[in-house]
């Protein structure tokens, strides 16, 4: 072989071609050695801008170049700004006022939340029908349920606890199915339209200009329960009302814990809770640890049950009486029928503490002249046990029912001076009075007169006892 040795012009070359690759072995990373997985992979020369980051392609076979130095360092601000950028397509809002003014479009289906409140509204079609709120914008949300429930402030904007009417999100609430209300909720009537479940721990106070009628009003399935009121305002109202109103139609009624009050009578309205709610011999009617108080008319009444329990209730300085169950239907279909009266302090109500039934027969009370007798089995197996019947104005306890066990009640310091009443009254068909301390009345200890076939026994009297007119009257172990 000849040798040829290189040209000036070939060296030149040569030189640079080494300075080249100098140049770039000076800003590559050479990798060998263990891989990602434990796979061995060739000797890489990666070829970098300057600053330039190595990370490995989504297939996991090879390295690339990444972030720059300057990208990493302003991740954070990046960040920052796509979250500014979400809240502005309404994703994120500061709180429920903010996202229904919120002027722009909304992505239909997308899920928007509220900071303060921690709500979610999913956005609906324009077509859809099943929504809650509607955006300045036009869009329609849906307000999903937080830890199960609903509640008032999820419909409402600007609410002023106590001054803003609410009653379009009360009602928007309850209606759902599924309602919490801690707040101070000022509404006018709430006419459910179908079951509900409320969880009430904060305020329902009535609208001073709320139209005369029930505050609440139902005829599907109820329960309400917690440790809030249910205030009816009659002191900043002109118009009469019911707290809470149930009839005909429910079978399922749960009311256990709220406090009704302040019920106003007008036009023959006042009680803390009326219940009307059929013979269905499927009823379920519980009032527990319920507390009615300072209302016009009665605490708890009802004019049609089955299956009814009022149980540790307190019923306190109503104008009519603590728990009175009765009616006055001409027709008779009205009933009071397997209800249980228990455990219940009833004290300073101006008529009577206990109040059931009636044997008027012809149920007409709109003339002067009244007929009494057992033609009409109005009320009928009825309990009334263990109850605090004190301070009452007319009786302690007062049941005119067919087959009525009353049972160890203490009724002390009941009536009227000057009026033929006391502690316990019973015009009742086959009434058992056992077991009660019937004490400091005013009138009658016990007043049996209008009874048949009654068991007086095991009582403690400590005034008086008047069995009047009483047919085939057994008095057994009566301590005075």
């Amino acid at each position: 072989a000849r040798y040829t040795p290189f040209t000036s012009r070939e060296h030149d070359r040569s030189a640079m071609r080494d300075q080249q690759l100098s140049e770039r072995l000076m800003r590559a990373v050479i990798l060998g050695d263990r891989f990602v997985g434990g796979e061995t992979p060739p000797l890489v020369l990666a070829e970098l801008n300057p600053n330039t980051t190595l990370i490995v392609d989504p297939t996991g076979t090879q390295i690339v170049a990444g972030p720059t130095a300057d990208q990493i360092e302003h991740a954070q601000e990046y960040a920052e700004r796509a979250e500014a950028a979400a809240s502005l397509i309404g994703f994120d809002f500061d709180n429920v006022a903010a996202l229904l003014a919120f002027g722009l479009p909304l992505s239909p289906d997308a899920y928007v939340r509220t900071r303060a409140e921690g709500y979610v509204y999913q956005v609906m079609p324009s077509s859809s029908l099943s929504f809650h709120v509607t955006t300045v914008a036009g869009y329609k949300l849906r307000a999903l349920a937080k830890d199960g429930r609903w509640e008032p402030d999820m419909f409402a904007v600007n609410a002023v606890p106590g001054t803003t009417n609410m009653t379009a999100a009360v009602l928007t609430a309850m209606n759902t199915g599924l309602a919490r209300l801690n707040g101070v909720y000022l509404s006018s009537h709430l006419g459910l339209t179908g079951a509900a479940n409320v969880e009430l721990n904060g305020t329902l106070l009535r609208h001073p200009a709320s139209p005369t009628g029930n505050f609440i009003s139902t005829t599907y399935d109820f329960v309400m329960y917690g440790s809030g009121v249910v205030d009816c305002n009659k002191a900043n109202t002109t118009t009469g009302c019911h707290g809470l109103r149930v009839g005909a139609g429910a079978l399922t009624v749960h009311v256990i814990g709220v406090t009704f009050r302040n019920a106003k009578a007008v036009g023959g309205w006042g009680d803390g809770i009326s219940l009307g709610t059929g013979q269905s011999a499927a009823s379920d009617i519980r009032v527990i640890d319920v507390t009615a108080e300072d209302c016009d008319a009665s605490g708890i009444a009802a004019s049609d049950i089955r299956n009814g329990e009022i149980f540790n209730c307190r019923c306190l300085r109503n104008g009519g009486n603590g728990v009175f169950l009765n009616n006055f239907d001409t027709t008779f279909a009205q009933k009071i029928r397997a209800t249980r009266v228990s455990h219940c302090l009833c004290t300073d109500n101006v008529r009577s503490g206990i109040g059931i039934g009636n044997f008027i027969v012809d149920n007409n009370i709109s003339t002067g002249v009244r007929l009494y007798g057992f033609d009409n089995m109005e009320a009928s197996d009825i309990v009334i046990e263990g109850n605090v019947c004190n301070d009452n104005g007319v009786y302690g306890i007062a049941a005119a029912c067919n087959v009525v066990s009353i049972l160890n009640n203490t009724v002390r310091r009941n009536g009227t001076v000057g009026q033929p009443n006391g502690g316990i009254l019973s015009n009742s068909y086959r009434p058992s009075i056992i077991g009660n301390v019937v004490e400091q009345n005013i009138g009658y200890g016990i007043d049996s007169g209008g009874s048949n076939r009654p068991i007086i026994q095991g009582n403690t009297i400590a005034l008086n006892i008047g069995t009047g007119c009483s047919i085939e009257c057994t008095v057994l172990a009566m301590f005075s």
